[in-house]
């Protein structure tokens, strides 16, 4: 069965990636059967985030944001039975996709809400995310998008070494 449920969400990640909603959602939601059938909240958890995802490129906000929430919820239980970087991280990157959502939404205030509450958490574990700049450059880049003001930064002194990375800035301080 674990297997099976691995190999439903690599399919389901593929079909997204190649922008075909319908299979990543319809292979996810086979994902997320085997996942209530393991009775394993951390593949429960992962699925509903990348149904999340599936629905957000669908265009269907409402439903990705329950998808969003069931995840951020798991995951929050199970930072309190295992409070680890891994589940940190694994909080701060839904709480990252729920801020873009709303973003998206135009709903700005829930939008940087939700962007520094994955900040904040970000933060915390900073110790880990300078092994992992790419993680960095996804928690800072939807928070730029949200900012109309200028912006100073989080971890300036990386973005010295990714200075052009996926579109950031070539300097620390942001205007528009």
């Amino acid at each position: 069965e674990e297997e099976k449920y691995s190999a439903f969400v690599h399919k389901g990640v593929g079909y997204s990636m190649l922008g075909n909603n319908i299979k990543a959602i319809e292979y996810h939601l086979h994902a997320l059967n085997k996942a209530k059938d393991l009775k394993d909240k951390e593949k429960l958890a992962r699925v509903y985030n990348e149904l999340g995802i599936d629905y957000k490129f669908s265009a269907n906000f409402e439903k990705s944001l329950e998808y969003y929430l069931q995840s951020l919820s798991i995951y929050e239980k199970l930072l309190i039975e295992n409070n680890t970087i891994k589940n940190k991280k694994r909080i701060a990157s839904v709480l990252n996709n729920i801020g873009v959502l709303y973003d998206k939404l135009g709903n700005l205030d829930k939008a940087l809400e939700y962007l520094l509450s994955d900040y904040k958490i970000s933060k915390q574990i900073e110790a880990v995310l300078y092994d992992e700049m790419p993680y960095i450059v996804l928690v800072t880049t939807p928070i730029l998008e949200v900012y109309n003001d200028k912006l100073t930064l989080p971890y300036t002194s990386i973005l010295d070494g990714i200075q052009g990375v996926n579109g950031l800035p070539t300097d620390t301080v942001v205007s528009q």
